[in-house]
């Protein structure tokens, strides 16, 4: 199943997602797989329809930080580091912007 497949699924169910995935609704186990597997992907189809806030740009940090730690085996300070160009790739590779206040 794709990404925005699973999300469309979960939304046609009342579920509702952030880019934090954070959601509201009863989400079945199954589904918790899903989410897992394809994070990354999820997380963007999610934001890609806008831009990004600073709390979306803080969530996708926290989430490389993680994997860069426990699943990558890195040390805080080389985890920070690395999750800091995980993102900064990322936003450049999908083109992904800032939401600011002021209009473009």
């Amino acid at each position: 199943m794709t990404a925005n497949a699973m999300i469309a699924g979960l939304r046609a169910r009342g579920v509702a997602l952030t880019p934090s995935l954070r959601w509201t609704g009863p989400v079945q186990r199954s589904e918790l797989a899903g989410l897992a597997q394809h994070k990354l992907e999820i997380v963007a189809a999610l934001v890609l329809a806008g831009r990004w806030t600073a709390q979306n740009v803080l969530d996708f940090f926290d989430e490389r930080l993680a994997v860069r730690e426990h699943e990558g085996g890195l040390a805080p300070d080389a985890a920070s580091r690395a999750a800091i160009i995980d993102v900064i790739d990322y936003m450049q590779r999908e083109r992904i912007g800032l939401a600011t206040d002021q209009p473009p």
